[in-house]
């Protein structure tokens, strides 16, 4: 899957945003089976690991061939527009 990994493994702090992604969406992932959400602590800090599900390891190597097809296409034409 070109260097994609099912386990990989994000870690984020309760309530604030991780990365490009909010609650929001981690919990729509969740509930569409791209990712599963543990909770937990790491000593005395509460931690929110995310793992990304064959599923969604799926959808997310669909989405960068789609998005490298994108890219080609935009090199080939010169980058311009119209």
């Amino acid at each position: 899957m070109g260097g994609i990994s099912a386990r990989a493994r994000l870690c984020g702090r309760e309530g604030r945003r991780w990365g490009p992604c909010n609650r929001r969406r981690v919990q729509s992932s969740c509930s569409a089976g791209l990712i599963t959400i543990e909770k937990g602590y790491a000593g005395k800090r509460p931690r929110t690991w995310i793992t990304l599900t064959k599923a969604g390891s799926a959808v997310l190597a669909e989405e960068i061939t789609q998005l490298k097809l994108l890219i080609s296409q935009i090199d080939r034409s010169g980058g311009s527009r119209g």
